[in-house]
């Protein structure tokens, strides 16, 4: 049985409690970790952390929090010598089949460090080749960013170099893992699950009836930079981004288009596997 631990924060006990019954009604036994909480971290902490951020990206204090609280998990899995564990935010759905990838590691590749079970539905550059196929489910090697990290498998192992890594780094926790131009991600094998397990409640359309959890990381960053962007962007740095920012799009779509045409890698969106059935089920209760 791989081990499941949620990342909570002591605030949120109605995030918890929707987690709960979704993982009870599952049969998936969860380990909650108290999350870092932001809002009460010592500026000694939060000064630390932003002197060893890459200076591509500022740091807000909920974002050091979020990194934080999954090396306190990182620490806990190395300890207790889990071979894998599976690591959630407490504002995912799990599709129904999620529960039968918990119950052992035999599907995970061999030389796997990290296995991406979330989507943000964001084009994405996988292996051209499926790795593995397990209950209908695809592992392919993932070769590009793709953001988000509510839902991953992780070994021992690529706990111990997630640790060792970020002892001076610090980035927002998705670079951290799934950005191989940054050091913690380059030394790790990752693997997308497809489609993938889980998704936050911000990315699924979920049936009217059911609760509906903002981002509470995504609203602090959005506000810390977005108040950062408005006092330094200059009117000739946004003119610029108006005008450049097509051209990479379609250079960039360009790319994909052909990596596609030519069989070097799959580029795609992953789909998330519940979102079939929420879609039904909003329908159903709008009528």
């Amino acid at each position: 049985m791989i081990n499941f631990y949620l990342i909570n924060l002591d605030r949120s006990p109605d995030r918890l409690a929707w987690m709960k019954q979704r993982t009870d009604q599952l049969g998936i036994k969860v380990q909650r970790v108290s999350a870092v909480d932001g809002r009460k971290l010592d500026s000694a902490v939060i000064e630390r952390w932003n002197r060893a951020r890459h200076p591509r990206f500022g740091m807000g204090p909920n974002e050091i929090a979020c990194f934080l609280s999954h090396r306190t998990v990182w620490e806990r899995i190395v300890e207790t010598g889990d071979p894998w564990a599976f690591i959630a935010e407490d504002d995912i759905h799990i599709a129904d089949i999620g529960a039968s990838f918990l119950a052992d590691s035999s599907w995970i590749p061999g030389d796997a460090d990290l296995v991406k079970a979330e989507t943000v539905k964001q084009r994405v550059w996988l292996s051209r080749r499926m790795v593995r196929q397990h209950l209908e489910h695809q592992l392919f090697e993932l070769r590009s960013f793709h953001g988000g990290s509510a839902g991953y498998f992780v070994s021992r192992a690529g706990a111990q170099k997630l640790l060792d890594s970020t002892e001076d780094f610090c980035v927002p926790l998705d670079q951290v893992l799934f950005n191989q131009s940054f050091p913690p991600a380059q030394p790790l094998k990752i693997y997308q699950i497809v489609p993938a397990l889980v998704a936050q409640d911000w990315v699924v359309e979920t049936a009217v009836n059911q609760p509906k959890f903002e981002s509470l990381l995504l609203n602090e960053r959005n506000a810390f930079h977005g108040n950062k962007q408005k006092k330094h962007q200059s009117f000739t740095s946004l003119a610029w981004y108006k005008v450049a920012n097509p051209i990479r799009k379609a250079y960039r779509r360009g790319l994909e288009a052909a990596a596609n045409l030519l069989g070097t890698h799959r580029v795609t969106k992953v789909a998330f596997d519940g979102e079939t059935k929420f879609e039904v089920e909003s329908r159903s209760a709008a009528a």
